[in-house]
C-alpha cells in the first residue's frame, strides 16, 4: 500500500501520514516561531536557522533582516560617482555629482580645459583625432594599455584598485588597506539587538550571539511550566558553556587569520 503524505501545520514539512501524530507531538514540544522572520524552527537547530535563514537575508549595510531581501534597496549602501569613482551614500551622491561634474581638467591630448562630466567622451574623441586610435587607460592608476582585454586583466590586479572594507563597506586604495582596517575595525558600534557598545570588528559575532541568547531565553520561558526548574537551569548552564567555548574558537581563528595576513 502506497504511503500517503500530509503537510505538518506546525513546521510546514511534508510528513508521512502514518507517523503524523508522533511528528506533530514532537513539533508541539520542540518547535517555536522565530520572532524575527516568522518561520517555525526546531529548537535543536537554532544555529542552522540563523545561519541559513537570517544571515543570507541580512543587509550588510544596515544590518537588518529583510524578508524580501532581493527587492531591498538600502539607504546605507554606498554608490560610485560616475565621474571620479569615489563612493557616497545615495542621499549624498547627487550633491557630490553636481560639484564633481563641474570641476575642470586639462586634456593631455589637446590641452583644452574640459568639464569632468564630459571628460570621458572628450578624451575618446581626442585620442581618435590626434592619435588615430583609442587608448585603453586603467581607471585606477592611469596606465595605458593597447587592448580592452589587456586593460581588463591589468585592472583586476592593479595595486591601486580599491578594496571594500568589511566594516564600513566603503572603498579605499589597496595601499591604505592595512592602516584603514586597523583604524576602522577598532571603532565602536552599537549592537542592533542589545544596544551595547562593542568593537566594530567583533560586531558580526556579537550580534549572532545576541540572537542565539534571545531565542533561547524566550524558549526557556515557555518551557518553565513543563520542565523541571533545576534541570532547566542545568541545561542553560551547559548551553552557555558550550556556546562560549565555540565563540572563543571563532575569535582565536579570526586572530590567527589576521596574523597570517
Amino acid at each position: 500500500m502506497n504511503d500517503q503524505f500530509i503537510i505538518c501545520n506546525k513546521c510546514l514539512k511534508q510528513i508521512s501520514q502514518v507517523n503524523a501524530m508522533m511528528h506533530q507531538l514532537y513539533c508541539e514540544r520542540n518547535t517555536q516561531q522565530c520572532e524575527t522572520c516568522g518561520q517555525q524552527f526546531d529548537v535543536t537547530e537554532e544555529e542552522e536557522h540563523i545561519q541559513n535563514v537570517h544571515l543570507p537575508n541580512t543587509c550588510k549595510y544596515c544590518h537588518t533582516y529583510i524578508k524580501d531581501f532581493n527587492n531591498h534597496t538600502c539607504a546605507q549602501q554606498p554608490h560610485n560617482c560616475e565621474y571620479c569613482q569615489k563612493q557616497f551614500l545615495f542621499s549624498q551622491l547627487q550633491d557630490h555629482k553636481n560639484k564633481c561634474g563641474q570641476q575642470q581638467y586639462k586634456c593631455k591630448y589637446c590641452e583644452q580645459m574640459i568639464f569632468n562630466k564630459v571628460r570621458i567622451e572628450h578624451t575618446k574623441k581626442c585620442q581618435i583625432a590626434i592619435l588615430g586610435h583609442l587608448e585603453f587607460i586603467c581607471k585606477y592608476c592611469g596606465e595605458s594599455l593597447i587592448s580592452n582585454q589587456l586593460l581588463s586583466e591589468h585592472e583586476s590586479i592593479c595595486q591601486f584598485k580599491p578594496f571594500e572594507c568589511p566594516y564600513c563597506y566603503l572603498y579605499f586604495d589597496e595601499l591604505d588597506k592595512e592602516d584603514h582596517l586597523y583604524y576602522c575595525g577598532s571603532r565602536t558600534a552599537e549592537c542592533a539587538y542589545c544596544k551595547s557598545k562593542l568593537i566594530l570588528s567583533q560586531k558580526v559575532e556579537h550580534q549572532l550571539e545576541c540572537v542565539r541568547r534571545g531565542l533561547m531565553a524566550k524558549f526557556n520561558l515557555k518551557k518553565k511550566e513543563s520542565v523541571n526548574k533545576v534541570e532547566l537551569i542545568k541545561q542553560c548552564d551547559e548551553f552557555e558553556e558550550d556556546y562560549e567555548a565555540y565563540m572563543q574558537q571563532v575569535e582565536d581563528q579570526d586572530y590567527e587569520n589576521y596574523q597570517d595576513q
